[in-house]
């Protein structure tokens, strides 16, 4: 096929959309320098998909070197959503069994009835432990709907709730508040984290860390969200227990040199097994690659990711993220 002899202004529109995809790769590349070029480098998907489909077209239309700068910017952006992974080149799912499955889920909130009860009872009879952000805690009589799916909640009343998050859990677990950094010149709810110990039978208490993070938008925010990163991968890092989980809504990108910087400091690992990862946002965009990822769960070292698979979105502007690990069984870990 010749697109050569289309029309000028169609030519000239596509090589201006090719010039504005390369751009933008070139700023999301200065990610570390100011805040608006590290909001860039979370379109790495985007990238993938245009420099794909901008490539082919120019191609056609005899742009050849324009077309090999697209292929470029696909090329490096495929690499850059694989090479921070625990093991880049693992597209296939361990061949261990799951014991442990946890659900993270921001419910948007002004959500105040999603139907994640209908969905637990069709869907999550092994979900181990439900997480929930935006959860609100003038927000929070739905959860009770599931008092009898999940016995163990928090918070069990409005005066108790830890900001934004809630626990809902089929087992026993203990929960603490971890301080972040002054918070007065965000929003109330873009800023949460908890420490929660599940204690589930048969296996040794898990760990998770949860947190939700400020909307980077503008240097107060995204320096806020920064600085929370930093010090909560200083906080996973000191943790003494042997297995770790942290998720949550962070408001960032794998790609962003902020969410590198967290999987060094805090020790954990972020893994996806298919070629494109589990993009959680936004949910109305019904196509997964005009998504971006800002949703995460990430583990230590003695703990065997087995699944990772985004959920259903239930009312929210974010997708669940749903993530099964095999523990070492209990009496294993004591010899």
């Amino acid at each position: 096929m010749d697109l050569s002899t289309l029309p000028p202004q169609i030519i000239s529109w596509v090589s201006n959309l090719a010039w504005l995809l390369i751009i933008s790769f070139g700023f999301s590349l200065l990610a570390w320098f100011h805040w608006a070029f590290d909001l860039f480098s979370h379109f790495t998907i985007q990238y993938i998909v245009g420099g794909f489909a901008l490539g082919i077209l120019l191609l056609l239309m005899h742009q050849y070197w324009l077309a090999g700068l697209c292929v470029l910017v696909m090329i490096s952006s495929v690499i850059e959503t694989r090479w921070l992974m625990q093991d880049p080149l693992l597209f296939t799912r361990p061949d261990a069994e799951a014991n442990f499955k946890v659900m993270h889920y921001n419910k948007f909130f002004t959500n105040e009835s999603p139907k994640i009860r209908q969905w637990m009872q069709e869907n999550g009879a092994d979900v181990d432990v439900l997480i929930v952000q935006e959860s609100g805690y003038d927000n929070i009589e739905f959860l009770k709907q599931l008092s009898d799916i999940f016995p163990n909640q928090f918070p069990q009343n409005q005066s108790e709730s830890f900001n934004d998050i809630s626990v809902l859990s089929r087992y026993p677990f203990q929960i603490t508040s971890i301080p972040l950094a002054d918070s007065s010149d965000v929003s109330w709810f873009t800023s949460a984290a908890t420490r929660i110990e599940i204690n589930k039978p048969g296996v040794p208490p898990v760990v998770i860390y949860s947190f939700h993070t400020a909307v980077p938008m503008g240097k107060t925010y995204s320096t806020h969200r920064n600085g929370t990163l930093k010090g909560l991968a200083a906080a996973v890092a000191k943790e003494q227990s042997d297995y770790v989980i942290a998720s949550g809504d962070w408001n960032i990108t794998p790609y962003s040199p902020y969410f590198s910087d967290f999987v060094k400091s805090s020790g954990l690992h972020y893994q996806n097994y298919r070629l494109l990862p589990e993009t959680t946002w936004a949910a109305p965009f019904l196509l997964p690659f005009l998504k971006i990822p800002i949703d995460h769960v990430l583990y230590n070292d003695k703990l065997t990711l087995t699944d990772i698979r985004r959920g259903p979105a239930m009312g929210s502007d974010h997708h669940a993220l749903i993530a099964s690990f095999a523990v070492p069984d209990k009496d294993l870990n004591k010899e």
